[in-house]
């Protein structure tokens, strides 16, 4: 019953709110990603693989000075389009904002970095320990305060909304195919609460320890847990044109393949990028995934953005992906951004 309210009233007012809201001046806003791949399997067939890897159209605005709204949606999951964002805000006070809908969760850094932003093609291998977008109702302070400080205290469905299907390296060719998350989208329970704190120095650091518990107590699986619990801590930030960032994840009994763990996994990266002339930027990442042993991904890339304005950015990134392995669980090679073979990526992007 409590999941059926906090449905209907975001919905209802995710979808009323628009309607008045459009007599200000929205925002609409959109990109799409074409994606070309490659790799060194040698078991597979030759060839490039092709794929629309985020195709997305949003709006967002405010209808009154307290209140803002936005809508998402995503034209990449195949003939089935998916609504990824539709959520009202409101702001209560200078330091507390009041969010009702469907959106992400406050757990992780990069997750919370729009797709169409990302220093990478694909995103480290640890978002797939992060619950992912959700219905529900949340309080923070978006712009944060004066002091740099900012915080997220949410209280979701745990309804299995997260992404079912992702773009997967499938032999030689990039093709969706339904694979399963490792958390809370495929474990639905009576309710997932998740918080961050964090501070921040403008650009030049940003700092945050977040995380979430998914009461999953309603699963009948005989000697599954009570709970889901996932904790992360990252830094990131820009100085002098040379970007960088780490960030840590550990999820404690989490759901991989249909079942789960015993065990607890965790996921470390690290990066660091440098623009040149502007436009130019060469990046590496080293990413570890550790579950049922380890996955290494090593990222080389550069980025060249066609444009220097503020609004989304048109441009070219080219990933090459050197991974080692000493892990042998097929299921967590399976999983999304988790790479197995070397690999090159070229993707453009064409945003506004």
């Amino acid at each position: 019953m409590y999941k059926q309210r906090i449905l209907a009233v975001s919905l209802g007012i995710a979808l009323i709110a628009p309607v008045t809201a459009f007599a200000g001046q929205p925002t609409v806003w959109g990109y799409g990603q074409v994606l070309a791949g490659q790799n060194t399997d040698m078991s597979a067939a030759k060839g490039m693989g092709f794929s629309l890897n985020r195709i997305r159209l949003g709006v967002k605005g405010n209808a009154t000075s307290d209140i803002s709204y936005l809508f998402q949606y995503s034209f990449d999951k195949g003939n089935e389009g998916l609504i990824r964002d539709a959520a009202v805000g409101l702001n209560m006070l200078p330091f507390a904002e009041l969010e009702v809908g469907q959106f992400k969760t406050p757990v992780g850094q990069e997750f919370q970095v729009s797709g169409a932003r990302l220093q990478f093609i694909n995103r480290n291998m640890g978002t797939n320990l992060l619950p992912q977008r959700d219905i529900g109702l949340m309080v923070h302070n978006k712009n944060g305060s004066g002091y740099g400080l900012n915080y997220a205290l949410g209280l979701f469905n745990n309804a299995n909304n997260q992404d079912k299907n992702a773009g997967v390296l499938v032999g030689s060719a990039y093709q969706y195919a339904p694979v399963l998350p490792a958390t809370n989208g495929n474990v639905p329970g009576k309710y997932l609460v998740a918080a961050r704190v964090g501070y921040g120095m403008g650009k030049m650091m940003n700092f945050e320890v977040s995380g979430d518990e998914q009461a999953v107590n309603n699963v009948t699986t005989p000697g599954s847990p009570s709970d889901i619990l996932t904790w992360d801590a990252g830094l990131a930030g820009n100085m002098a044109g040379a970007e960088y960032g780490l960030e840590y994840v550990r999820t404690i009994h989490p759901y991989l393949g249909g079942a789960f763990l015993s065990h607890s996994v965790n996921d470390w990266y690290v990066y660091a990028g440098y623009k040149l002339m502007r436009r130019i930027e060469p990046v590496v990442r080293f990413d570890r995934l550790n579950a049922d042993g380890s996955i290494d991904n090593t990222t080389l890339g550069v980025n060249y953005d066609f444009t220097t304005r503020k609004a989304l950015p048109t441009k070219l990134q080219v990933n090459y992906i050197i991974p080692s392995s000493n892990n042998t669980n097929s299921v967590t090679q399976a999983l999304p951004g988790v790479y197995i073979s070397h690999t090159l990526q070229v993707e453009l992007q064409v945003g506004f």
